[in-house]
């Protein structure tokens, strides 16, 4: 059933030849297509397959049941005129997928590799701007335990996270420890998430100057400093205990018992 299922996908996608994606209007990367619609949650869409036929939902669905899915991609184009985002699910090509991977197994290895750095460095020439207006610089650092949290608005793992650590910043804040949630998303995105989601921490948008400087790629990411700067814990990516808060916690009571 799902070699038949397979089968039919594949004639409907590509029994006619492929659309120009030139008239489909300006290609847009994925994110700021995100940024588009976060911006503009009624802009027009319409969703091709490579062939111009339209897709829906039901289609990804049974692209899913075959375990096909990954196979796909979407891209985004908008256009200028009428400002209608086309989204077209296209197949990659073997070459394609290898690349893509390959990319991305190297991509976790530097990413790894820059966490292990930064572990026991000490970090300086800190210097952002958080959601109120109010700037923070190393100086209101220093003395203070830190926690810098970087996450984004469509970050899954990230807002499933923030009930802890709003638990962890109510515990903690009266104790010398500051708590910074630092995204690269600008304020509107952020301040329309806030409406829906609780984060009590500082938060601090606009802030991929930070997010580069420290090499951080995979969110959430959450980076412990001692009063000095030094860098006590940088968490795992994709940690599959999904204990890195517990870890911050018990660092943070450790320094404060031996004040």
């Amino acid at each position: 059933m799902k070699t038949l299922l397979f089968c039919l996908l594949f004639s409907i996608t590509y029994s006619q030849n492929k659309v120009d994606k030139a008239i489909l209007g300006k290609h847009l990367d994925k994110w700021d297509y995100f940024n588009m619609i976060d911006k503009n949650p009624k802009t027009p869409h319409a969703y091709v397959l490579e062939n111009g036929k339209t897709y829906n939902q039901i289609f990804l669905d049974s692209l899913k049941k075959v375990n096909d899915y990954d196979k796909y991609t979407q891209e985004y184009f908008l256009d200028s005129i009428t400002q209608k985002i086309t989204v077209m699910l296209r197949k990659r090509t073997e070459d394609e997928i290898k690349m893509t991977n390959d990319k991305f197994q190297q991509y976790q290895k530097d990413a790894k590799s820059n966490r292990r750095k930064l572990l026991g460095s000490k970090l300086s020439d800190l210097n952002f701007t958080d959601i109120n207006g109010r700037n923070y610089s190393d100086a209101d650092f220093k003395g203070s335990i830190v926690l810098l949290n970087f996450w984004f608005t469509k970050c899954a793992p990230c807002i499933k996270e923030m009930p802890d650590l709003n638990t962890l910043n109510e515990k903690y804040k009266d104790q010398n420890v500051q708590f910074y949630a630092i995204t690269h998303d600008d304020s509107e995105i952020v301040n329309r998430f806030l409406k829906k989601i609780k984060l009590d921490l500082t938060v601090v948008t606009n802030e991929k100057k930070t997010e580069n400087k420290l090499g951080i790629d995979f969110f959430p990411t959450s980076i412990l400093m001692d009063e000095e700067g030094k860098v006590l814990f940088v968490s795992e990516i994709f940690n599959p205990k999904g204990d890195d808060l517990k870890q911050i916690e018990k660092i943070i009571k450790k320094k404060i018992k031996n004040k």
